[in-house]
């Protein structure tokens, strides 16, 4: 705004062209030296209501057009993200499963029947809770397939360890720690059956395998994964009401409930040991389809991956031996 010249017949302080936002008085000089008109302004001691009223206004939809501003920004840039190149991002690859598995934290669908899912393959990861390699093979080989197949095999998770025969004691290679992992993995398979869960919850822990058992990542996984905390604490200290001596798959597990020092869930992992060690599975992880091994993570590697390691060549044997067993049915039918 152009200066406001002084009449010096009146010898009055002319209004200022603006208004300051806190309470001050002085007198402001302006001196044009094209024109030689001095100015002076004399703000007033304090402002307005009204004028603070509208100040505050002014700043408030600022904020708000900034807020606005931004926020579009981040959705662009969100939107404009190469997801592919995150697969190994933890948050990202677990909001593809979210998306994929659409049933997480929904109450449970009906088991298949026995006739059903006898004509499922079955398919069978071996792993340790706190072993990279268990990580690597549930994230780029495991989980991605169960979201394709998921309805054509009797997938089961088993754990490696020892036992010892002496003292009812079991052994993990990586400390306590992972044997209370497996223990979480085993009661949150026993307590949800359903895959889409406990797999869900298993990868959960296995992003962050250093942390297992943190109480902290086991809650946070339990709720992104709908499972009750309260029910899988009470298994794994061994108070599980609805323990009738039985597997997930109704089967007799051998268990009582005196095992172990009175601690039947310790019973559960000693039984998930022995499953292993019958099969002759020692490395972590090893993933079996129809009683063979497909494929093993070791050390970084995939090796003994007759067939392929990608989750392509996996779901393509799932799917032809699935349509062989089906096939086969049909015609002893007829």
């Amino acid at each position: 705004m152009a200066p406001i010249p002084l009449d010096p017949e009146k010898q009055t302080f002319l209004p200022c062209p603006s208004l300051p936002y806190e309470p001050f008085e002085k007198e402001d000089y302006q001196h044009d030296a094209a024109s030689n008109v001095c100015t002076v302004c004399r703000f007033p001691t304090k402002p307005s209501v009204e004028v603070l009223i509208q100040n505050r206004r002014a700043q408030r939809r600022r904020l708000a057009y900034r807020f606005t501003l931004v926020s579009v920004l981040l959705l662009v840039c969100l939107r404009t993200l190469d997801f592919t190149s995150l697969r190994a991002s933890c948050s990202t690859h677990l909001d593809d499963i979210s998306r994929s598995w659409r049933t997480i934290g929904s109450p449970q669908t009906p088991l298949a029947s026995s006739e059903v899912k006898s004509k499922r393959i079955p398919l069978e990861a071996h792993i340790m809770s706190k072993c990279p390699d268990a990580r690597d093979c549930l994230r780029d080989l495991v989980v991605p397939a169960m979201e394709k197949i998921e309805d054509q095999v009797d997938f089961r998770l088993s754990f490696i360890g020892k036992t010892d025969p002496h003292n009812d004691g079991v052994t993990c290679m990586h400390g306590q720690t992972e044997c209370l992992g497996n223990l979480l993995e085993l009661c949150a398979a026993k307590l949800y059956p359903q895959p889409q869960t406990y797999l869900g919850f298993t990868l959960c822990l296995s992003l962050s395998y250093p942390d297992i058992p943190s109480r902290e990542l086991v809650e946070s996984c339990a709720l992104e994964s709908g499972i009750d905390k309260a029910k899988l604490e009470a298994c794994t200290a061994g108070q599980d009401d609805d323990d009738d001596g039985r597997d997930r798959d109704g089967e007799d597990d051998g268990d009582d409930d005196g095992d172990d020092d009175g601690h039947p869930a310790w019973g559960l992992l000693k039984k998930s040991f022995q499953r292993s060690e019958d099969a002759n599975v020692t490395t972590s992880c090893t993933v079996r389809l129809a009683g063979e091994v497909r494929c093993i993570r070791d050390g970084g590697e995939w090796k003994d991956c007759e067939g392929g390691s990608g989750v392509k060549d996996l779901v393509k044997d799932v799917e032809r031996l699935y349509g062989e067993r089906n096939e086969g049915g049909k015609k002893e039918d007829v």
